[in-house]
């Protein structure tokens, strides 16, 4: 029976400075692994944030106009788990985000901005410390509910 049972909540906050004003963006992120093969992850976002970068500000007010100021959240539930020492192991995962304009930038995993959808993805092992990951996004935004389809294909070699 698998024993390695964990739950990880983090709480963590940073500040940009934009338009000579500081944002303090925060969060809290939940992660729970079940057994081997399940685990999921939810959190929370939000900030204090009256514009964006690259948003269209309204001069007389200084806030942004099409993005909205309600927190934003995710939930995540994966199968499997990848291993890069072995070939052939692979994982599956999906995504609901909704991640409103104001309440944190994303960096680091393409989601766009003031967007809410969907992901699904998978990660294989080609070969030793060699991935292939591909995903596809069903998201709208937010604010104008325009739809947009994307998907990715990409390989990472770990050294």
């Amino acid at each position: 029976k698998y024993v390695n049972k964990s739950l990880t909540l983090l709480l963590g906050g940073f500040n940009q400075c934009f338009l000579n004003k500081r944002n303090m963006y925060y969060y809290i992120h939940g992660h729970h692994v079940f057994d081997k093969n399940w685990q999921v992850r939810a959190g929370i976002m939000h900030s204090n944030a009256k514009s964006i970068p690259n948003g269209v500000v309204d001069i007389a007010t200084g806030e942004a106009k099409n993005a909205s100021k309600v927190p934003g959240l995710w939930l995540g539930v994966q199968y499997k788990a990848i291993d890069l020492q072995k070939p052939g192991t692979y994982d599956l995962w999906a995504t609901y985000r909704r991640e409103p304009g104001l309440t944190m930038p994303t960096v680091t995993d393409w989601w766009e901005p003031n967007k809410e959808g969907y992901r699904i993805g998978f990660d294989y092992v080609l070969d030793k410390n060699l991935t292939f990951t591909t995903w596809m996004n069903w998201f709208k935004d937010i604010d104008t509910s325009e739809r947009t389809r994307r998907f990715r294909f990409q390989v990472d070699a770990f050294f």
